[in-house]
């Protein structure tokens, strides 16, 4: 019971916030005539004020009503000051203040357009392909005149683009309002926007696309081709180096760039067998005339010594040996700090079996030496 109680209150309290939250139940209407407005959420709703786009009050302290079994309040807005646009309600319910926002909507319908001069009904293209030429100093002119159905009042496109498109590239401009608020027009003179036009020559499509927040109904008006003979793209100077980050050029484009092709350097030229093979004999000329000269003249087998000695002798050898085999293994295939780190190791060795076979011949010959002078 305690659990069942407590969602109970939960849930009435849930209600009681979503009750209380004042809003507009049909924010977008079309304008024109008679508008109502729904507020729900609210027990004594008044319509402090009701503000257009340009902070211009329209009505102020309007008591809203309840009919016959509704449960939201209403208040009618009167037809000749339902324009279309942007609205702000402020609406008071005892001490709770909200302020909603409307929009009164319109169809559209165009009134005039002019297309280099000459006037197209909305719909029509133009019957010839009209030739423009940058070096003449040629220019395109679109025209337009827009109104609310059912009114003589002018509207204007916060959203008016006049849009070339060539393949995958298009381009674009803005259309601006007149002097006294009654057209959009605008004038693209070739030769100066060629750059914007990516110094695409040839035919372009042209379309009007026109839109607003308060437009039932955009507009997009296919007005027919046009070619365009644009001058040739300028040389740039190439900028000095670190001038421009280096991903510049991808981070700018609006095209795929051309495919790099990676050149790895040619290769060193090396020089002839016959060097190389003499290169080769000098360096292994002195390792082979000392081993010819332990054969032929300071090799003693006879005082190689014997027993447990034998061993250090053998080792001290052995270690010389694998320090010249290290060598020709580095020269073959090993890096200087792979070499750096077996010679370490090597030379450890070596030192130890040294010292041992050098330290016995040492004592030998100390005691052969008086033997040799007694006799």
């Amino acid at each position: 019971m305690g659990s069942s109680s407590f969602l109970a209150c939960v849930v009435m309290c849930l209600c009681a916030v979503v009750a209380g939250e004042i809003e507009l139940l049909n924010p977008v209407v079309r304008g024109g005539q008679e508008v109502t407005f729904r507020v729900a959420g609210a027990d004594a709703p008044l319509l402090k004020t009701l503000k257009n786009a340009a902070q211009e009050t329209i009505l102020s302290d309007v008591k809203l009503t309840k009919g016959e079994g509704e449960t939201s309040f209403a208040f009618t807005l009167p037809a000749k000051q339902a324009n279309a646009g942007l609205y702000k309600l402020q609406i008071i319910d005892g001490k709770k203040s909200k302020v909603l926002h409307a929009t009164l909507t319109t169809e559209v319908e165009i009134v005039s357009a002019s297309v280099l001069g000459k006037s197209l009904k909305h719909g029509e293209k133009l019957k010839s392909v009209p030739s423009l030429v940058s070096a003449s100093g040629d220019v395109f002119t679109v025209e337009v005149a827009l109104k609310g159905k059912g009114s003589k009042k002018p509207l204007l496109a916060h959203q008016a683009f006049l849009r070339f498109s060539q393949g995958d590239v298009d381009t674009t401009f803005v259309l601006t309002a007149s002097a006294d608020k009654s057209k959009l027009a605008v004038k693209v003179n070739i030769g100066a926007e060629s750059k914007k036009f990516s110094y695409l020559s040839g035919i372009h499509t042209v379309q009007l696309i026109l839109g607003d927040t308060t437009f039932e109904n955009a507009i997009v008006w296919d007005l027919g081709a046009v070619e365009l003979t644009l001058g040739a793209a300028p040389i740039e100077p190439e900028s000095p180096l670190y001038a421009k980050p280096l991903l510049h050029d991808s981070d700018v484009t609006l095209k795929a760039l051309p495919e790099i092709e990676h050149v790895m350097r040619a290769q060193d030229s090396r020089p002839s067998l016959a060097v190389s093979n003499l290169f080769t004999l000098v360096v292994v000329a002195p390792l082979g005339a000392f081993i010819i000269f332990l054969l032929g003249f300071g090799a003693k087998l006879s005082k190689f010594p014997s027993g447990f000695q034998a061993i250090f002798a053998l080792g001290f050898i052995g270690s010389m040996a694998s320090i010249l085999a290290l060598f020709v293994v580095y020269w073959l295939q090993l890096t200087m700090f792979a070499t750096l780190g077996y010679l370490a190791i090597l030379a450890l060795v070596t030192i130890f079996f040294g010292h041992q076979a050098l330290g016995h011949l040492a004592r030998t010959s100390t005691a052969a030496g008086p033997k040799t002078k007694k006799d």
